[in-house]
């Protein structure tokens, strides 16, 4: 008996979107438009008999048919896509060149490559540690991945993913210097600033977190440690030399292991994000779709690297 599905296409859309909260940030995963996404999940309603949304002025917000369908949805594709990549793994082969951010490199991406190793075994994967921005047209290049507000130069690019910022410290070293209680305590202390630039921005600045938090930080701020390299400066704080303004995704590893400890719960969102980005040959390579589909479930599942 053949099997009586809905429209796929809505299922993706669907999926995405309760993933997300947002048909904007699920148009640009499945690479459409935010009227597409909000059209597809119309016909999967009309077909199913039921709302999964309800629209709100501020965002979405699930029904109660919505919350029970989406587990057995987003298992499914699951699913697929692990079969997918064994079966890609099986079948890929060459080299695949990947320009990336030094930081990103060996805090989040290079710990976890084990797993990509299992899942295909035949690629030659060639990571390019720097900070520059890529020229497609020279550099022999299939992917980079850039931590920047936007992408210009009609190249195809995607949000990986976003980060949090906030003030993490060793636990050796707060336990010595005694609890935080509010933003201003933090003045009190030897602070590492992170002047790490990528694309032309500083990633992290202490005076932005003093403003967010309504304080006016002195003017000799600046005149602490400065460290231009985001992986020297968190080694620094595990080491204990001090506080760092902590991006979310490469401080998670040490969070979890307890080498770091966040004193204080207040986070502000960063303006940069991960873009994935390459020409629009390159984004259709099966090495390329291989690694940003391995990239995507890495960044969606949030787990820890694996010590081999």
């Amino acid at each position: 008996m053949p099997r009586k599905l809905p429209p796929l296409n809505g299922l993706r859309a669907f999926e995405a979107a309760a993933r997300h909260s947002s048909f904007a940030r699920a148009a640009e995963e499945l690479h459409v438009t935010p009227a597409a996404v909000s059209h597809q999940i119309k016909g999967l309603e009309a077909w199913l008999g039921v709302t999964l949304f309800r629209r709100l002025p501020n965002g979405l917000l699930l029904t109660a048919a919505g919350r029970a369908y989406l587990p057995g949805l987003t298992d499914g594709f699951d699913r697929i896509a692990r079969s997918t990549a064994e079966l890609r793994g099986r079948t890929l082969g060459g080299r695949l060149t990947v320009s990336v951010l030094s930081s990103f490199a060996g805090l989040w991406l290079a710990p976890r490559l084990g797993r990509f190793r299992e899942a295909y075994p035949d690629v030659e994967l060639f990571l390019r540690a720097e900070t520059r921005l890529v020229d497609f047209d020279r550099d022999t290049v299939d992917l980079a991945i850039r931590y920047v507000t936007a992408i210009d130069g009609g190249l195809v690019s995607e949000r990986l993913m976003e980060e949090t910022l906030g003030p993490v410290m060793s636990p050796a070293l707060l336990e010595r210097l005694g609890p935080v209680t509010e933003p201003a305590a933090l003045l009190d202390l030897p602070l590492i600033h992170d002047a790490d630039v990528t694309g032309g921005e500083v990633a992290v600045s202490w005076r932005s977190f003093f403003a967010t938090a309504g304080i006016d930080p002195p003017q000799d701020l600046d005149r602490q440690m400065r460290i231009n390299d985001t992986g020297v400066a968190v080694a620094a704080a595990v080491a204990g030399q001090g506080v760092i303004m902590g991006r979310s995704a490469l401080i998670a590893d040490h969070l979890a292991a307890g080498r770091l400890v966040r004193p204080l719960s207040i986070q502000i969102q960063a303006a940069q994000a991960y873009h994935l980005v390459s020409t629009e040959t390159g984004w259709n390579d099966p090495r390329v779709l291989a690694f940003t589909d391995w990239l995507r479930q890495e960044a969606l599942t949030g787990q820890p690297s694996r010590r081999e």
